[in-house]
């Protein structure tokens, strides 16, 4: 097809764009929102999390994280010099303030990881009634990222945000969602 050569045509598309552009974003478009709806249960967790470490005792806080801490230890994976560092850190604190950072912490992932969830699932309903091309790339791109989206650990979201945006990006699909 060669609608689109001309940047500066302003018509509408030919009638047959849309139902070639349907059918192009059909199958991105729905694994796209697979992905959101993936990342939004992991969010489930996160927020579950988070609801437990406000019903928590800041002491029960602070014996979980130095048993945390001592495994993390025990296996090496954390250099002595940063525990040396972090529990001198953490000496003056009080535990309600330890409380009220890792909530606070916690509360803020989980807002931003509810909406870096709902933007592969948006983006991908977009998709499918071609509309709103902008979030459609958004949702995309988020799902590309690899910490981000869910499936970072077997490169499922990153498969489905480059597919999507390769689709969104061709000149007969982004003409369809003028």
């Amino acid at each position: 097809m060669s609608y689109g050569s001309d940047p500066y045509n302003a018509s509408e598309p030919p009638p047959g764009i849309q139902t070639y552009a349907r059918q192009r974003v059909q199958a991105p478009a729905i694994a796209l929102i697979v992905v959101g709806i993936l990342n939004l249960l992991l969010m489930v967790f996160q927020v579950g999390r988070t609801v437990l470490i406000a019903i928590a005792s800041p002491q029960e806080l602070i014996q979980e994280r130095d048993e945390t801490l001592k495994v993390l230890e025990e296996a090496g994976l954390l250099p002595k010099e940063f525990l040396a560092t972090y529990k001198q850190q953490q000496q003056g604190q009080s535990p309600e303030d330890f409380k009220r950072q890792v909530l606070l912490i916690s509360g803020a992932s989980c807002a931003l990881g509810l909406l870096i969830a709902f933007l592969p699932l948006l983006g991908g309903i977009c998709m499918l009634s071609l509309r709103a091309y902008a979030l459609c790339l958004a949702g995309a791109i988020s799902a590309a990222i690899p910490c981000l989206s869910c499936g970072g650990c077997c490169c499922f979201g990153e498969i489905v945000g480059i597919w999507a945006l390769i689709v969104l990006l061709s000149t007969e699909v982004r003409a369809a969602f003028q």
